[in-house]
C-alpha cells in the first residue's frame, strides 16, 4: 500500500533521486512503476519507495548482466588465448573496484574451468613427484666419478674434481627450485 506522504510529481522525483526530468520519464518509458498516470493537465504521482526499489532491482541487473558478460569474456579468453585470464598485476591498477572485482571474479571462474578440465596440475603432489625424481637423479650423478674414473683413466684427484662438479650442479638446481617453488602462490 502506497503512502500518500510517499508520493511525488514527476519533477519532485527528478529532485529527490538528483536526476535531470527527462531521465524519470525515460525511467517510466522502460518500466519505473508509476502510482497515478499523468496526463493533460494531471502530474504524475511517483512513490517514491516504489521508484527507488525498481531502480535497485534496475542496477542489480545492470551487475548481474555485466558479471555474466565478463565471464563469458573469460571463457573466451581461456578458449582464445589457452588461460592467460588477467591478474592483479597486469593491467587491472587502472580498472575500478568493481570492474577489478568482476575481473577477478572470471578469473577465478576460468580457473575453477581449467581445473575441471585437468588443465592446471596442483603444486603438493608435483613438488613430491619432482623432489623424487630428482634424488633418484642425485643418487645416479654421484655415482659417474666412481663409474668414469677406471673408464676414462681419471687420476683420484680429476674423479674428486669431477664429484665436485656434479655436486655444484646439483647444488644450483636444488636452489633453483627452491627459488621456484617459494614464488609460486600457497595451495587454496
Amino acid at each position: 500500500m502506497t503512502d500518500a506522504a510517499d508520493l511525488r510529481s514527476l519533477a519532485e522525483a527528478a529532485s529527490f533521486f538528483a536526476v535531470s526530468q527527462p531521465t524519470v520519464r525515460k525511467w517510466i518509458e522502460t518500466g519505473c512503476p508509476v502510482a497515478e498516470k499523468g496526463a493533460s493537465g494531471v502530474a504524475y504521482k511517483l512513490d517514491l519507495r516504489a521508484v527507488a526499489a525498481w531502480r535497485d532491482g534496475t542496477r542489480q541487473a545492470e551487475e548481474d548482466a555485466d558479471r555474466l558478460k565478463a565471464e563469458r569474456d573469460s571463457q573466451l579468453r581461456l578458449e582464445l588465448l589457452g588461460g592467460q585470464a588477467l591478474t592483479i598485476d597486469e593491467g587491472t591498477a587502472s580498472l575500478s573496484p568493481r570492474a577489478r572485482a568482476e575481473a577477478l571474479q572470471a578469473e577465478v571462474a576460468a580457473t575453477k574451468l581449467a581445473q575441471l578440465r585437468r588443465s592446471l596440475v596442483e603444486a603438493e603432489p608435483l613438488k613430491l613427484h619432482l623432489s623424487e625424481m630428482l634424488a633418484s637423479l642425485k643418487t645416479r650423478l654421484r655415482q659417474i666419478p666412481d663409474t668414469a674414473a677406471p673408464e676414462m683413466g681419471l687420476t683420484d684427484a680429476q674423479q674428486l674434481r669431477l664429484g665436485e662438479i656434479i655436486d655444484d650442479a646439483l647444488n644450483d638446481t636444488a636452489d633453483a627450485l627452491e627459488t621456484l617453488t617459494a614464488d609460486a602462490p600457497p595451495p587454496s
